[in-house]
C-alpha cells in the first residue's frame, strides 16, 4: 500500500483537548487531517508507531478507518497554539470525516441496531484482541459512526500491543477489557435475532477513502 506524504498549508486551526493533544491541519491535498505528533516524551514516539501500525493492520482487516497520511507540519504553522515546535519528524494524520458522530455513553443509541452493525462491531472486537488494544474499552469506544452509511469507523490505535509494550510478550485481553462490555454492544445485541444473523448479507467494512 502507498502511504501519502503531505504538508500543512496554513496555521493549525484547532487543538483537541484529549490525551495526545492532536491538532487539526489543512494539508496539501486540501483535506483536513487530525494529526498526532512527536512531543518531548519517549512514550509518545512509541504511541505514534502504534498508531501507524494499527491503521495499516485495520486496513488489512478491511475495517473502516479514516484514510491516513504522514504530514509534515511546517514550523511557522505551529504559531497559533505554541511558540515553537522543534521536531522535524512528520506527524501521523487521519483525515477528518464529515457525517459522523463520536460513539459515547450518551450517543450510542443513534447507531442502527441490525445484524450488519453487529458483525462490524464483532470484527472490530476480534481485531482488538489480535492487536491487544487496551484503549478501546467499555467506557471508551474509540469509534465513530457514519450515519448515512450505517458504518462503524475505528479510530485511535495508540493503545495497541498492550498499551505500547514492546519489551514483553503480549497479554490476552479479557471480555471486560474490550468493546464487548460497552453500551453500544448491548444496544445492538438486544435488537438482533438469531434469524437476522443467518439471513443478513454483510457489507464490506473496508474504507475505500471516498468518504469526506
Amino acid at each position: 500500500m502507498e502511504i501519502q506524504h503531505l504538508h500543512s498549508i496554513q496555521e493549525i486551526s484547532k487543538q483537541y483537548n484529549t490525551g495526545d493533544l492532536p491538532v487539526l491541519v489543512l494539508c496539501s491535498d486540501t483535506q483536513q487531517y487530525i494529526c498526532k505528533y512527536v512531543r518531548p516524551n519517549a512514550t509518545i514516539s512509541y504511541k505514534l508507531a502504534c498508531e501507524f501500525m494499527g491503521a495499516i493492520f485495520a486496513e488489512a482487516w478491511k475495517i473502516s478507518t479514516p484514510p491516513f497520511a504522514l504530514v509534515q507540519i511546517m514550523p511557522v504553522h505551529w504559531a497559533s497554539i505554541m511558540a515553537s515546535h522543534n521536531s522535524s519528524a512528520p506527524a501521523i494524520g487521519f483525515r477528518k470525516i464529515d457525517g459522523v458522530i463520536d460513539i459515547t455513553p450518551t450517543s450510542f443509541r443513534q447507531v442502527v441496531a441490525n445484524a450488519d452493525t453487529l458483525y462490524q462491531l464483532l470484527k472490530i472486537a476480534l481485531f482488538d484482541f489480535w492487536v491487544a488494544n487496551e484503549d478501546r474499552t467499555y467506557n471508551n469506544a474509540n469509534l465513530l459512526y457514519h450515519i448515512e452509511d450505517e458504518q462503524l469507523v475505528s479510530i485511535d490505535y495508540g493503545g495497541i500491543l498492550n498499551n505500547v509494550t514492546f519489551d514483553f510478550p503480549l497479554s490476552q485481553l479479557t471480555e471486560t477489557d474490550s468493546i464487548l462490555g460497552a453500551d453500544v454492544f448491548v444496544h445492538i445485541v438486544k435488537s438482533v435475532s438469531c434469524k437476522q444473523l443467518t439471513c443478513c448479507p454483510i457489507k464490506s467494512g473496508h474504507n475505500d477513502g471516498e468518504k469526506k
